[in-house]
């Protein structure tokens, strides 16, 4: 990037920079002169005119209309799964339910380790560092190995300081109708109105000159990943060693996971379903009354079905699926403490990669020591070609380095680690304590996902002791709430659309007055809710188009308001 940073500013500045610790300066600082244009009111975002304002409430709409289906389409699997399931008082595989739809909520979910196997060779094992996935609650299931690099980073600084500004001139405002040559006007005869009494031509403030400056500072520490540290401005000085000795890894356990028993193992009762939102309770409260009125009907209710218990003349399977079925119910990631005798289980590979420094939570494995010959030629080609002096290379030549180690004090010249070095740790999820699933029940006893008549395939599972009731009530409210943001996401959407194509407009132009931001919030709020009454009423039913109806009339009604309040304020300044 030094080559290319040199043609690309005007002027390239050399400084001494300066590297020790985990901190360092560049060598260079470029100059350059930029022109920044200025509205006649201020900043403005650009002129996208009627085309942008399209292309944004298209994404707006689009995202919408894909957000709305899927929450259509979860909400009609939910209603199936409320009036089709058969709720069991225990783990057992029914032979009179294959193929339907089943739900049970089990204390005690495992992972079922084939039987004598004192050696855990179905648990999930890291062969490099010789770990296996195996904690008080069972077998993990699900596992990985992060991976974290010492590297440098290279920040930019860009700073501005304003030498100048370029004169005001008078342009047109693009009003139609107006035969005015604004170009050939000064900025004191600037004016003119069209048969429409809007203006024909405006003062344009010159744009502002500026004197910038570009430098990097670098700092070192632990990354998620490498960086190429080619790409920076002084890449010999910086550099970072493309080592990944131990590369990420990731597994789910390929044993199936035992659902456990429906018998709790405290006293304590399960907890209440979660109640309706306000939403709900409106729409419902809407639905009501239109039920009143024989304006909508009330549509069939669904209920679970009995449980089914096995005779006694037949021994039931157990109750089991595959361990990815049940990730989304799974505890969250966890980072592995190691043991002071995890060092015996290191691989060959592992001791030959430089695996062999661990501590509580890390493996290290350091990059190897230069020797002196080679750290001269280090200090003087960083300074040669980057102009920065190496503190830290110098220090680790001539000893200082492993003076300051005898009083503590080497992380002055040395840092945190050395650019080259890698740590990894291990991560692991487990089962929760209890969950409740709903899938469909196959004859050998496995629950696999099931394909619902929309088309969606799915199994439903989620950590805890719910009802059949409280199961779909929670499940609908994670759906709705991700449809609420993508809903929030096209409003500011269809704001930024309005915006895009306003530039230059009087609505805009009148930015002085501070209305123009509740115009473009009320557009967009009401272009969004239009689509959405369009949908629900058409997905869900007239009831739920009401609500959003509303939004959308209240909105328009604003918007119109606030243009209406900033058009006085407009006309004055066009005058």
């Amino acid at each position: 990037m030094q080559f290319v940073n040199r043609n690309l500013n005007e002027r390239t500045e050399n400084r001494t920079g300066v590297k020790i610790g985990d901190y360092g300066t560049g060598g260079r600082v470029y100059h350059n002169t930029v022109r920044v244009e200025r509205g006649s009111e201020g900043w403005r975002f650009g002129a996208g005119g009627n085309c942008g304002c399209g292309v944004v409430l298209v994404l707006a709409l689009g995202l919408l209309v894909g957000s709305e289906y899927h929450l259509a389409g979860t909400l009609s699997m939910l209603s199936v799964v409320a009036g089709e399931t058969v709720f069991l008082n225990d783990t057992l595989a029914h032979p009179s339910l294959d193929g339907s739809i089943v739900g049970v909520a089990a204390y005690g979910p495992k992972v079922e380790l084939p039987a004598g196997d004192s050696g855990h060779t179905g648990a999930l094992r890291d062969d490099f560092f010789g770990y296996t996935f195996i904690g008080p609650n069972g077998a993990a299931v699900q596992a990985k190995r992060v991976p974290e690099y010492c590297q440098w980073q290279e920040i930019r600084h860009v700073h501005r300081n304003k030498v100048g500004q370029e004169p005001d001139y008078c342009t047109s405002t693009g009003a139609e109708g107006c035969n005015v040559n604004c170009g050939g006007r000064s900025v004191n005869s600037c004016g003119g109105t069209n048969q429409n009494g809007q203006a024909c031509c405006r003062v344009q403030r010159g744009a502002d000159i500026y004197e910038e400056s570009i430098s990097f500072t670098y700092h070192k520490g632990w990354r998620a990943g490498r960086i190429n540290s080619l790409l920076f401005d002084n890449p010999v000085a910086y550099n970072n060693p493309s080592r990944d000795p131990a590369p990420s890894w990731s597994g789910t356990v390929p044993s199936p996971v035992h659902l456990g028993t429906t018998s709790s193992p405290s006293s304590s009762p399960p907890p209440p379903p979660p109640q309706p939102g306000l939403w709900v309770r409106f729409v419902s409260w809407i639905r009501s009354i239109l039920q009143m009125l024989g304006l909508v009907s009330k549509g069939p209710g669904g209920s679970a079905g009995e449980s089914v218990e096995c005779g006694p003349s037949h021994a039931c399977e157990e109750l089991k699926t595959d361990a990815h079925n049940v990730e989304k119910a799974l505890e969250p990631w966890r980072r592995i403490m190691l043991g002071p005798s995890i060092g015996a289980g290191l691989s060959g590979g592992a001791l030959d990669s430089g695996f062999g420094e661990y501590d509580h939570q890390y493996f290290y494995s350091r990059v190897a020591e230069n020797g002196r010959l080679m750290n001269v030629g280090k200090v003087g080609a960083a300074y040669l070609l980057d102009g920065v002096v190496d503190i830290n290379t110098i220090a680790k030549g001539t000893g200082l380095e492993s003076l300051l180690g005898r009083a503590g004090l080497d992380w002055i010249t040395k840092g945190t680690c050395n650019a080259g070095d890698v740590r990894v740790h291990l991560e692991h999820r487990d089962l929760p304590t209890s969950l409740t699933v709903v899938a469909e029940q196959r004859g050998d006893g496995y629950l696999i996902p099931h394909a619902y008549p929309n088309g969606r395939v799915a199994f439903l599972a989620r950590s805890g002791i719910l009802t059949l009731e409280a199961f779909v009530q929670a499940e609908s409210t994670d759906a709705s709430s991700t449809a609420f943001w993508v809903r929030c996401l096209a409003v500011v959407l269809a704001m930024a659309g309005f915006y895009t194509g306003g530039v230059g407009s009087p609505e805009v132009n009148a930015a002085a007055s501070g209305w123009s931001i509740f115009l473009f919030t009320f557009r967009g709020l009401a272009v969004v809710c239009a689509a959405c009454t369009v949908l629900w009423a058409y997905v869900y039913g007239l009831e739920d188009g009401v609500p959003p109806l509303l939004l959308a009339g209240g909105a328009f009604l604003a918007s119109n308001m606030a243009a209406t309040t900033s058009a006085p304020a407009q006309k004055e300044k066009s005058l």
